[in-house]
């Protein structure tokens, strides 16, 4: 598996999401919210790590699919912890009360291993389109 250099659209996405975040700084406080901006955080970050630690690279397939297996399920249990982090500075800017209730702290924290779960399908979901892809 030929890995290239640069990911295609990942500048562009990491411009998206930091307007996306400067925004969100302004709203008030609402659980989706920032659990989509938890999800995006990590899935670029993570896609900028696979770019710094394998862009430009050849990889043999099994390979590839594990290093995205394992950084799904990587990505899927930040997820939850930078939601809770999130959630806790915005709380932390706003100085009206509280922007979530105990109860979305302890839904999120509730749902670490699903997301972690989720991660790793995904991860390995990707891998095995990205190898379909790259056989056509």
């Amino acid at each position: 598996m030929d890995i290239p250099a640069r990911f295609p659209g990942l500048r562009v996405a990491t411009m998206l999401l930091i307007a996306g975040a400067i925004i969100w700084i302004a709203l008030e406080g609402n659980l989706t919210r920032v659990l989509l901006l938890a999800s995006a955080t990590t899935l670029i970050v993570t896609a900028h790590v696979l770019q710094w630690l394998f862009g430009g690279r050849l990889l043999a397939p099994v390979r590839w699919l594990v290093h995205l297996a394992l950084a799904g399920l990587v990505a899927g249990a930040a997820i939850p912890v930078l939601t809770l982090l999130l959630m806790v500075l915005k709380t932390g800017l706003h100085g009206h009360g509280p922007e979530f209730t105990a109860a979305d702290f302890i839904w999120v924290s509730n749902n670490v291993f699903a997301w972690s779960g989720g991660g790793l399908l995904g991860g390995t979901g990707l891998g095995l389109i990205t190898l379909a892809l790259r056989r056509r």
